[in-house]
């Protein structure tokens, strides 16, 4: 057994091997492998994480508006400072989407952020996908 590179991304692969591991790429005319699709929902937002959202915003502004007075002091300014890092960690949460899809190699219910765009790793069969817009399509 030898190591040859893929043509397609360029990694080392076992010149056995019908794919790359890596890419997915049929090595030197053998058959390649036959991909799985599996559709995704259609982004949206989740309820726990648009509650956390809220409560992080509204108990940033609590902070901000609390430590104002004590501003003269380094405790008001801590105070300020916590409040508008949890502002800001507020509105990141309430800008999160979701998407949700069926692992393609073993059928386990994912939770995917919608942004996330590429390769992604089940957690329960370890295995690495592509992640579209709209489907999650084995590589290997």
């Amino acid at each position: 057994m030898a190591l040859i590179r893929c043509p397609e991304c360029n990694k080392e692969v076992s010149d056995t091997a019908a794919t790359c591991p890596n890419c997915g790429y049929s090595i030197a005319g053998r058959p390649a492998f036959e991909k799985k699709t599996t559709q995704l929902s259609a982004p949206y937002k989740d309820k726990a994480d648009m509650k956390k959202g809220w409560l992080e915003l509204i108990g940033g502004i609590v902070l901000v508006v609390g430590g104002l007075p004590f501003v003269g002091i380094v405790v008001g300014i801590v105070i300020d400072i916590l409040g508008v890092i949890s502002i800001i960690s507020g509105i990141g949460t309430l800008q999160k989407r979701k998407q949700q899809g069926n692992c393609p190699y073993c059928g386990e219910l994912l939770y995917i952020k919608a942004e996330a765009v590429g390769g992604v790793k089940c957690p329960k069969c370890q295995n690495m996908f592509k992640k579209s817009s709209t489907t999650l399509e084995t590589t290997h």
